[in-house]
């Protein structure tokens, strides 16, 4: 028993003496390690670092791109950024003899007084004041440099009245949180502002152009200025999937409804294709809306297009089931389908009508010639055809120039 407690001290002893705590060393104080240590003693981050506070502080601020990407669910862009800070700390300025010609040195930024950054239009949920934190830059005579990365989440409402071929101008607020122009004035660097050579688009957008500006700020709520900072995002949809899958289709359903007018009602092969682009109206709708984003403040072009071209093939299904009730009408005519026709047949209008619809002895048709009466019935029905061809060729016209969307750059 007593073997073992003295080999248990022994132990204890040996351990001590291995985990001891190490002799205290004076540390030799270079240069920077003084410089850093009474800088840090002189900063302050709770109050402006200027020794006359009737001043303001002059925040300069340049903006390095990197990439946007949209929610148009939401409504929202996020654009992650490199912003580099400048501003002048009266506090951290030191004589650079004083400390072995130090002209530089590195603090972090929660150990001084940095500006409360914020994006004014920020979407709720991620909204929040942003205070620089990150390692920054101090040179001898107190200029400042901080470039930490911030992802930025703003507003960005869509208008999709041309789409494909629409285009979106997002603009991002940038102010000093509750620091008015007097005391903090937020401003753009004079050279190279904006830096997107390394920029990259949305994904299925090209960026058209870059624009900024320093706003007043003026409020109407409130007696003072806080300048604001803005840029804006002008970017055009890349369409071409687009133009392949929904336009094309569309041009296509538009030619069948009207090339159907050409041919005889009494074959039912037109009723047949004019069913057949109906349904294709509806298919192409169905496209487009699975396409379409959610939301919009405007109705797209193309959706009035088709709904008045899915109008226009109704009224070629209705025009076509009446002619070919009237081709095999077998009870003369009355006066007035006589009288028309022997003005318009007679006369120099009878280049525009479209004659298509011939008297048949027999065969599959199963329509039978039943002399002048069944030959005016034709002539009407031949009139019938030409106008309502005249109108819908019109009608499509115009629904092309005014909703069809087209590329205008």
């Amino acid at each position: 028993m007593y073997v073992a407690m003295l080999v248990w001290l022994l132990a204890a002893l040996l351990a001590s003496e291995a985990d001891g705590d190490c002799p205290a060393r004076e540390a030799d104080p270079h240069h920077e390690m003084l410089l850093h240590m009474n800088l840090s003693c002189a900063s302050d981050n709770s109050y402006r670092p200027l020794k006359d506070l009737a001043t303001a502080v002059h925040v300069r601020l340049r903006f390095l791109l990197n990439y946007m990407t949209f929610d148009d669910d939401k409504e929202t862009v996020t654009v992650s950024t490199w912003v580099e800070f400048n501003w002048k700390n009266e506090l951290l300025a030191w004589n650079e003899s004083d400390y072995g010609g130090a002209r530089e040195v590195q603090m972090d930024s929660q150990a001084m007084w940095s500006p409360v950054f914020t994006l004014l239009n920020a979407d709720v949920s991620v909204y929040t004041p942003h205070r620089v934190y990150t390692t920054c830059l101090i040179t001898s005579d107190g200029t400042v440099t901080c470039v930490p990365l911030f992802p930025h989440t703003g507003l960005c409402s869509t208008a999709l009245r041309y789409w494909p071929h629409d285009r979106r101008n997002c603009t991002l607020y940038y102010a000093s949180w509750m620091q008015t122009e007097d005391k903090v004035n937020l401003s753009f660097h004079e050279q190279d502002p904006l830096v997107f050579q390394e920029f990259q688009s949305a994904p299925g957008w090209r960026l058209l152009d870059i624009t900024h500006a320093r706003l007043p700020g003026q409020r109407t709520c409130c007696p003072y200025k806080d300048p604001v900072l803005s840029i804006s995002f002008i970017l055009k949809r890349e369409a071409a999937g687009l133009t392949a899958t929904v336009l094309m289709p569309s041009v296509l359903v538009v030619l069948l409804t009207c090339s159907s007018l050409l041919l005889t009602a009494n074959l039912k092969t037109r009723l047949s294709l004019l069913c057949f682009s109906l349904f294709a109206h509806f298919v192409l709708l169905s496209q487009v809306c699975f396409l379409l984003p959610t939301f919009s403040s405007e109705s797209p072009h193309i959706l009035l297009f088709l709904r008045a071209s899915i109008f226009v093939t109704l009224l070629c299904v209705w025009e076509t089931l009446s002619i070919m009730s009237l081709i095999i009408k077998a009870s003369p005519a009355p006066g007035w389908v006589v009288r028309v026709n022997g003005s318009l047949m007679d006369g120099p209008a009878r280049c525009l009508v479209i004659s298509e619809f011939g008297v048949c002895a027999s065969g599959e048709d199963g329509v039978v010639d039943d002399g002048r009466a069944n030959r005016e019935w034709t002539k009407f029905a031949n009139i019938v055809n030409s106008c309502v061809f005249s109108v819908c060729v019109l009608l499509y016209s115009l629904l092309i120039f005014v909703y069809f969307p087209v590329d205008s750059s």
